[in-house]
């Protein structure tokens, strides 16, 4: 898996030219325990993640981390169902739309 890091920035600057305090880090890890380290580390109050939908066996073998972290949280936690379409703009028109 490759960790697309100008994806990552190319988010923080629309949150930042928006005025939103932005930081972001990437870790690697078991997802869950990397998410509530941080949450400890930096005394979060909410924790934003989005999850897939697995349901059924696929979530028994590839367990859930929006679970997890949901059970396991220091804090509030806010679980955003992903987008399926194939009709989500891709970040650059995000951003040029911002300019």
């Amino acid at each position: 898996m490759q960790i697309c890091t100008a994806e990552i920035a190319g988010y923080y600057q629309v949150a930042t030219a928006r005025g939103v305090a932005t930081e972001w880090d990437v870790k690697v890890g078991d997802a869950g325990s990397v998410l509530l380290q941080l949450a400890v580390v930096w005394n979060a109050d909410l924790i934003v993640l989005g999850r897939r939908g697995h349901r059924g066996l696929a979530e028994v073998f590839l367990g859930s981390i929006s679970n997890y972290v949901v059970h396991h949280a220091p804090c509030s936690v806010l679980v955003v169902q992903g987008i399926t379409s194939k009709t989500e703009p891709p970040l650059e028109a995000v951003i040029q739309s911002q300019n």
